[in-house]
């Protein structure tokens, strides 16, 4: 037979599941947006590298043309690999966040952080239960641009230089 604390004893049970996977969600989102931003960094760099190789071969005194090209081709693939890395760090960034917002809905009705930071960067304007007169903040243009779209940004312009380097080696192979 069921006690009337039992019924208490599970929503309680699962307040506190709702909590933990909340925490957890939002350290995963942390986390995630931490990796997005390393990688990004090691790419920016390894891309870097292979441009200043073709720096430095196009400057001797005789150039060698396969080298060129295989650095091209080499920066090519490395775009490729970059922009799947970046796609699926994103798509588990935003996982993340959806997991936290879900449990906000379903669980956690007091809390809405991370449901508000969405409007917020949707461009609507939130609204603070604070006693000062900042009670009202909306994000500008500028801040509304996605951080995805300008990651793919530069990757392509590492693609269209690598991409324009190859015909421009081809050409005076021969």
């Amino acid at each position: 037979m069921t006690q009337p604390n039992d019924h208490a004893q599970t929503d309680d049970s699962v307040q506190q599941d709702a909590r933990i996977g909340y925490q957890v969600a939002i350290n995963l989102w942390v986390y995630e947006g931490q990796l997005i931003w390393s990688r990004f960094n090691a790419m920016v760099v390894a891309n870097g590298i292979i441009l200043a190789a073709i720096s430095v071969l196009l400057t001797t005194e005789r150039v060698d043309w396969k080298p060129l090209v295989g650095l091209s081709a080499l920066g090519i693939v490395l775009c490729l690999i970059w922009a799947l890395m970046t796609a699926r760090g994103f798509d588990y960034h935003d996982y993340w966040i959806r997991s936290a917002r879900e449990l906000e809905k379903g669980h956690l009705n007091t809390v809405r952080t991370v449901s508000r930071g969405g409007e917020f960067a949707e461009g609507q304007q939130v609204e603070f239960d604070l006693p000062e007169k900042w009670r009202r903040h909306q994000i500008g243009c500028m801040g509304r641009v996605p951080f995805a779209c300008a990651s793919y940004i530069s990757i392509a312009v590492f693609f269209i230089v690598y991409a324009l380097a190859i015909p421009y080696c081809l050409a005076d192979w021969g």
